[in-house]
Formats: structure tokens, C-alpha cells, sequence
């Protein structure tokens, strides 16, 4: 009977399948769709998923650098969650920083520089960070008498799809344009104006691939606005303009150009125009003045398209 067969074996429940026992690459399979609070929380189960989360490669929405002047804190944060975080005058004496580490290479949409101080000051875990993160958009905030160091225009380099420059309170300098090697998008917060000292100071960035986004400027001359315009339609990669201008130099460039007055708002306020793909929006006391290269225009269609 099968009951003699076995009468003298020992009879022991099967074990089951330890995570030890799982090949490593396996494992880096089951943590890699996990974002970083879990990945904190499965690191502390076994060494083998410890070993996992450490090689695998993340992928995640944004990371951020901050740095706060009056705490003189410093911290690094992945889709809001917490990797680091010391006072300035202590990071470079942390040796625990890497020791729970979340990743072997990362993967990010977009990488955000609250303040440049910290790359500006070599700090070391912020280097070994970045050594390993691969990232699709780079947003500098850049305040009065700051500018881009060496570290800075390397990871704008490595930006694979856009650069976006963050002015708080001040505009570039010419000298400063000329500085930047790869285009970047230029927007200027906190109302300030940005009154170049000559129209060419702002046709110049143009012509070398940068984009304006939100900026209020100054300007001379309505034939600037139609160079502009020309700059922008001929162009082969993809750029843009979105500036506010005074209502003066508005109208003028729409009296020199005879521009297309295409609608306005519902309560009148609004008047808008069309002149070679360049579209204005006629306020009170301003206009808007919009204009994008073909090549963006069929990336925002494209973008449009997969929402709907």
C-alpha cells in the first residue's frame, strides 16, 4: 500500500522558495516598477532584495534639489519623496548617504535645480547622484547676480529633450547668451521687465535656437517683432516665443504688417490677430505675442492628439 511504501522516509513539509534563492535578475525585475518608498521599504526585508533595489534601474517623474538660504538646509527629493537631506555646512562629512541607496541608475522626466549654490559648490553626493540619472528636461532657477557654472552647462547637455531657464527678478546679459552652447527656453518671473539695451540683444538668442516663454520686454522697434516672426517661421528645430509687450509697439506692428484680425473675446476686451503663423492677443494695456517654429507646432499637435 502507498502508506508501507513511505513508512520509513520521514515525513517533512516541503520548504517553500526563499527570496535568497531567486536569481538576482529576477529580482531586479520585481523592484524595478516599484518608486521609492517602496523600494526604501523592500530594501530592509532580505539581502538579496537589498542587493536588488541597489542594482536595478528606477524610473521615476522628477527629482528635485533644493537648497534653503536661511536654514542653510540642503536636500534632494524623488517624486516627493525624501533621498537626502543635511545642513549645507555638514553634507561633505555624511558618509551614510549612499547607504540606502534606491537605485543603480535612474531614469527621470525632469530634473529640477531650485537653486544652483549647491551644484556651484562641487558637493560630493550631489555629483554621484547625477553621475547616475539620465533625464529628459533640466529647469534652473537662476536668481539676481547667478549665473550657469561648468556643472550646470554639462547637464544642460545632457538634457534629452528641453532646457528651461527660470529667471526670479533679473534677466540675462547679453555676455551671459553667449555663453550658452545648446538652446534653452528663457522665461522671466515676478512681472519683472527685461529692457535689452538694443533690440539685436534680443534677435540674437533667436537666431542661435533659444525660446522666450512668459517674458515681459522691451522693445524698440515693430520691425524687431517681424524679424522675430521670420526667425521663428524659418527655423528647423523646435522653438518659441511668448512675450508681453506694451501696447504701443503693438499697434504699430500691427498697422506695419497689416496683421489678420481673426476674433476677439466674449466681452470685447480681447482683440486677436494672425500674421504668419505668429498669433497676437490684443489687450487693455499689452499684447501678447506668440509665435512657434513648425517643427513645435507639430509637437504640440501631436502631444494634443494623444490626450484626446
Amino acid at each position: 500500500t502507498p502508506s508501507m511504501l513511505f513508512e520509513d522516509d520521514e515525513l517533512t513539509e516541503p520548504e517553500g522558495i526563499r527570496l535568497n534563492d531567486l536569481p538576482m535578475e529576477l529580482l531586479r525585475k520585481i523592484v524595478e516598477p516599484l518608486g521609492p518608498r517602496d523600494r526604501h521599504s523592500a530594501r530592509s526585508c532580505c539581502e538579496a532584495l537589498e542587493e536588488a533595489v541597489e542594482t536595478s534601474n528606477l524610473k521615476c517623474f522628477d527629482m528635485e534639489i533644493k537648497y534653503d538660504g536661511f536654514n542653510t538646509m540642503f536636500e534632494i527629493l524623488l517624486d516627493g519623496f525624501e533621498l537626502f537631506a543635511c545642513a549645507m555646512d555638514t553634507v561633505e562629512f555624511r558618509a551614510d548617504y549612499w547607504s540606502n541607496r534606491l537605485f543603480g541608475k535612474l531614469k527621470i522626466h525632469q530634473l529640477t535645480l531650485h537653486d544652483v549654490r549647491p551644484i556651484k559648490a562641487g558637493i560630493r553626493v550631489v555629483n554621484e547622484f547625477l553621475e547616475v540619472t539620465s533625464f529628459d528636461v533640466l529647469i534652473v532657477h537662476l536668481f539676481p547676480d547667478q549665473w550657469l557654472c561648468s556643472r550646470i552647462e554639462e547637464l544642460i547637455k545632457k538634457a534629452e529633450m528641453r532646457v528651461d531657464l527660470i529667471m526670479h527678478y533679473c534677466a540675462p546679459t547679453p555676455e551671459q547668451f553667449l555663453t550658452i552652447s545648446i538652446p534653452v527656453t528663457i522665461n522671466i518671473f515676478h512681472d519683472a521687465i527685461w529692457v535689452p539695451s538694443e533690440d539685436e540683444h534680443f534677435l540674437e538668442p533667436l537666431r542661435r535656437g533659444h525660446s522666450f516663454s512668459s517674458v515681459r520686454i522691451s522693445l524698440r522697434s515693430e520691425q524687431t517683432l517681424v524679424e522675430a516672426v521670420k526667425i521663428i517661421s524659418e527655423s528647423l528645430t523646435i522653438q518659441g516665443i511668448f512675450i508681453h509687450i506694451n501696447e504701443d509697439l503693438c499697434q504699430r506692428f500691427l498697422s506695419l504688417t497689416n496683421a489678420e484680425n481673426t476674433g476677439q473675446s466674449e466681452d470685447g476686451s480681447v482683440q486677436e490677430y494672425e500674421y504668419r503663423g505668429a498669433l497676437i492677443s490684443l489687450h487693455e494695456n499689452e499684447g501678447d505675442f506668440l509665435v512657434n517654429s513648425p517643427a513645435c507646432t507639430r509637437l504640440l499637435d501631436n502631444l494634443n492628439d494623444e490626450k484626446c
